[in-house]
């Protein structure tokens, strides 16, 4: 493996992590109610963005290593 992905691994490995983490304890903490539409579209957008910015995150990363 080279070493510029070492960073991308460990902010989205270790981040992930911690943001499932993050996701559950407000799940098991009743911060967050999944049966009102509301509550349901913030959680998602959560998933959605962390997705997205790891996505956007790879692209760059990918366009650095070939250019």
């Amino acid at each position: 493996m080279q070493m510029h992905w070492i960073t991308y691994l460990y902010q989205f490995g270790i981040g992930g992590i911690a943001f499932v983490l993050g996701l559950w304890l407000i799940l098991k903490s009743k911060a967050c109610d999944l049966k009102s539409a509301g509550d349901r579209i913030w959680f998602w957008a959560l998933i959605v963005g962390y997705a997205g910015l790891a996505g956007v995150f790879l692209l760059w990363t990918l366009v650095a290593v070939h250019s």
